[in-house]
């Protein structure tokens, strides 16, 4: 007896008929003039459909090319991390390795700004950790 089964990947076709939010979103983010920093948020119970229009979105943006607007796509799934005390460790990897694999020198610049960030977060839990929180990279700094 045959039986059926859910996928929990994203979709790879716009079955949900993204593109009555994809094509303003792509307006709005490729706007030459756009202030930034810019947050958008997506929201819905499992299975409406974020993971997929997040996806479409970032095939947009990779498609879209102008010398005022570049755009570097970084996937992070929080679930992973999930039992992790600080998510902000793994997030931050993923954007600098993200941003070393851009093709733009400015992004691979940020990224290994990123990266001098990482190795101080990362000294300052370990020095936390041996020392029962009474040292800290700023007060070792000092």
């Amino acid at each position: 007896m045959p039986f059926n089964v859910l996928s929990d990947a994203p979709a790879v076709d716009d079955l949900l008929d993204f593109q009555r939010y994809l094509v303003p979103l792509k307006s709005v983010l490729c706007s030459a003039t756009l202030d930034t920093p810019f947050t958008v948020g997506i929201f819905g119970p499992w299975g409406t459909g974020k993971s997929t229009l997040l996806r479409l979105l970032e095939d947009e943006l990779k498609a879209f090319s102008s010398d005022d607007v570049r755009f570097v796509c970084v996937r992070f799934n929080p679930w992973i991390y999930r039992k992790e005390s600080n998510v902000l460790i793994p997030l931050l990897n993923s954007l600098r390795d993200a941003l070393n694999e851009s093709p733009f020198e400015q992004a691979r610049e940020s990224g290994k700004k990123m990266f001098d960030v990482l190795v101080r977060l990362g000294a300052d839990i370990v020095l936390k950790s041996f020392t029962a929180g009474v040292v800290d990279m700023e007060k070792h700094d000092k």
